[in-house]
């Protein structure tokens, strides 16, 4: 899929698994640069690790319905 957005940078939330985990991973292979964020307490880190060898991707570990963390 070609969806022309090679270069841009995505934050997707509740990303340390299922459907945002997911996301992450084609925007990746579209080109994107992402930031994934998901509450503490899971593993984010592991998920940074398999979604590098997709491209370019950082976390965030973030609690989104806090005002602090946002």
């Amino acid at each position: 899929m070609n969806l022309d957005i090679t270069g841009k940078i995505a934050l997707i939330t509740g990303a340390d698994s299922g459907m945002g985990k997911e996301t992450a991973r084609m925007l990746l292979q579209e080109g994107v640069r992402v930031a994934i964020t998901d509450q503490p307490g899971g593993d984010l880190d592991a998920s940074v690790e398999e979604l590098k060898a997709h491209g370019e991707v950082i976390a965030v570990e973030a609690d989104l319905t806090k005002l602090d963390d946002v």
